[in-house]
């Protein structure tokens, strides 16, 4: 199942936090079991930061909310006051991510009716369970390790190497067609997804590498996607068609973490030389296809560039 993991830390914070409150006697127990629910998060570093927050925006709520409460009386005049100054603090402090918890805990004092500083005492309790279980499950529950990071770097590689080949054997055969593009850019997406998950759960550990890796993968596949729709032009063989499907099959070879762009470059500006000294297209068909296919190396030059920016920074 693709979403075991979320769905096993969503039921058994759930759970667990709502038990907890219910064993040490906390009124409404079962609001743990939801703001626990609601502070899991994807990534263990994006937990650490959420919480905090969290904390910050419970704390400023409960003094607020009671204050209003005191003040006006507990009515829906003042709850409603409380969230207009609520969620203006949370924009203006950049701590959204703490308005609902909040609210929720607020509720309640609301609820009771009646200023108790026991009842507050228990809300911050019901709280500290809920968000505490929360981040220590999403920190120390198992997660890929940075091992799994080679796995998906290769991942990114074989896909632009098969989406390489594609465009190669579409040239060759003269398909009107980019369907497989389209799986192959899913399967990229899905990847950049997990790489994402796995340097955000390896909390204090430095990981702008294989960011800088994917985001350079992603932008040659969108070459590689512009590429393959202006390949839809080319209906005829040429001597200078063969030259590029010959490129494009070495260039397949040379796909991988190492830096195999710079040769690769080095070809491909002998190749375009070699197509600007060639005699000029006798006919306009041939013109045409031949503008293709230096707009299609240009490209493919822009592709290798990226590579080796890539190994440069």
């Amino acid at each position: 199942m693709k979403h075991i993991h979320p769905i096993i830390k969503l039921i058994v914070v759930t759970i667990l936090a709502t038990y907890i409150s219910y064993l040490i006697g906390i009124t409404y127990y079962l609001a743990a079991g939801i703001l626990a629910m609601i502070s899991i998060q994807k990534t263990k570093s994006l937990s650490l930061k959420t919480a905090g927050k969290r904390i910050i925006l419970f704390f400023i709520s409960v003094i607020l909310s009671s204050a209003l409460f005191v003040l006006i009386g507990y009515n829906l005049v003042a709850y409603f006051v409380f969230i207009i100054l609520l969620v203006i603090s949370s924009f203006q402090f950049n701590l959204q991510e703490g308005t609902i918890p909040s609210v929720v805990a607020v509720t309640h004092l609301l609820v009771i009716g009646q200023f108790s500083l026991l009842f507050i005492s228990e809300t911050i309790i019901m709280f500290f369970i809920a968000i505490g279980i929360a981040l220590l499950f999403n920190i120390f529950y198992p997660s890929e390790s940075i091992n799994a990071l080679n796995k998906y770097r290769h991942s990114l590689d074989s896909t632009i190497k098969e989406h390489i080949i594609y465009i190669k054997d579409k040239i060759e055969t003269q398909k009107p067609s980019c369907k497989f593009t389209f799986e192959l850019e899913k399967r990229i997406e899905d990847t950049l997804e997990k790489i994402n998950q796995v340097t955000g759960d390896l909390i204090m550990k430095n990981h702008q590498d294989i960011l800088n890796y994917s985001r350079m993968r992603n932008k040659q596949f969108d070459i590689l996607k512009n590429i393959c729709n202006q390949s839809d032009k080319l209906r005829s063989m040429y001597p200078q068609t063969k030259i590029v499907i010959a490129y494009l099959d070495s260039l397949s070879n040379n796909i991988g973490v190492k830096n195999y762009a710079t040769n690769k470059l080095e070809e491909i500006d002998t190749l375009l030389e070699g197509f600007k000294e060639e005699k000029l297209p006798v006919t306009r068909e041939e013109f045409e296809h031949r503008a293709i296919l230096y707009y299609i190396m240009q490209e493919i030059r822009q592709l290798l560039l990226l590579k080796i920016s890539y190994h440069n920074s």
